[in-house]
């Protein structure tokens, strides 16, 4: 269970870098995470004294707002919204089959843990957005 975890701090840093380009002007070319818990994002223009920090300070800023968020049914499913809707947005550029298959699967569970919240049982996705926030 640690190895799919540490994917996805990879891809919350990864994300922050593409955040912090997309609002600095410039273009993302492509996000990647591969399998030895490495990535990178390619990109054109933007500030970059702004877009290379911008992977610890986003990731740690990500963790600490599931943690935040992680108090409140309502809350939890937001964040959860958010983060199946920025994996969907990392699809569009993904070039390698680990993102692929990383976006798509948690994606799938977070979805259908916002289902089940919603349906069947109540404080499953307050713990599945703290566990995503602490790890």
């Amino acid at each position: 269970i640690a190895k799919p975890m540490k994917l996805i701090a990879v891809f919350a840093h990864e994300m922050s870098h593409a955040t912090a380009c997309w609002w600095t002007g410039g273009k993302v070319e492509a996000i990647e995470v591969y399998d030895n818990e490495g990535g990178v994002t390619k990109y054109r223009g933007g500030c970059r004294c702004l877009i290379i920090p911008a992977g610890y300070t986003g990731g740690a800023f990500w963790g600490a707002l599931f943690v935040a968020l992680s108090g409140n049914r309502v809350a939890a499913t937001v964040a959860a919204s958010f983060f199946v809707l920025a994996l969907l947005i990392s699809l569009r550029y993904s070039p390698n089959g680990v993102m692929v298959c990383l976006s798509l699967v948690f994606a799938t569970l977070t979805t259908a843990a916002i289902v089940v919240e919603w349906m069947f049982f109540d404080p499953l996705l307050q713990f599945v957005t703290l566990f995503y926030g602490v790890f």
